[in-house]
C-alpha cells in the first residue's frame, strides 16, 4: 500500500498500511487534504485506491479573564470567563465554593480562609463540549491584598 497526497508527514511512512499524518500548515490554513491509499503489488491486476478527506476546524479557545487582586475582607468575586469554539466550560484549580456551579462562566467564587490566608490562588477555566479537538484552558490568577487601615 502507498499513500499519497497532501504535503505534510507521514509517520512511520506512506507506504504503512497505519499511518499518522501531521498536516502541514498551508493544509491547515485551507481547512481540509485528501489523502489516497493505493495497493501496490497487485501482480496482473490493476491496483485499487481510495481516498479520504480531512477536514480541520478551528479549535476552541478559552479566556478566564485578566489576572485579579481582591481585597482580604472582601475576597468573594465575580468570574467572566469565556470560550468560543465549544458548548462550555468547567473551573478547576480552588478549594473554595463555585456558585452556582463550577461550569457557570460567570460564577461566584468565595475562597476559603487558607486561600485568602496564602496570599494567591489560580483558577483555571477549561472547554468543554469540545468535539473531535483537545480542550483549551487559560488561568487567571487571584491575589489576597491586605485591608487598608
Amino acid at each position: 500500500m502507498q499513500w499519497s497526497g497532501g504535503t505534510g508527514a507521514y509517520t512511520p511512512g506512506n507506504t504503512a498500511q497505519n499511518i499518522t499524518y501531521s498536516p502541514s500548515p498551508i493544509e491547515i490554513a485551507n481547512g481540509s487534504v485528501t489523502l489516497t491509499a493505493t495497493t501496490t503489488g497487485n501482480g496482473t491486476c490493476l491496483a485499487a485506491s481510495d481516498a479520504v478527506l480531512l477536514t480541520f476546524t478551528t479549535a476552541p479557545t478559552a479566556n478566564a479573564g485578566v489576572d485579579r487582586s481582591v481585597c482580604v475582607n472582601n475576597a468573594t468575586l465575580t468570574l467572566n470567563g469565556s470560550v468560543a469554539i465549544a458548548t462550555g466550560g468547567q473551573w478547576t484549580g480552588g478549594l473554595g465554593t463555585f456558585t452556582p456551579s463550577n461550569t457557570a462562566l460567570n460564577a461566584v467564587y468565595t475562597p476559603t480562609a487558607g486561600e485568602i490566608a496564602g496570599g494567591t490562588l489560580t483558577l483555571t477555566l477549561s472547554t468543554t463540549g469540545n468535539g473531535t479537538c483537545v480542550p483549551a484552558t487559560d488561568a487567571m490568577i487571584i491575589t489576597f491584598t491586605p485591608a487598608r487601615q
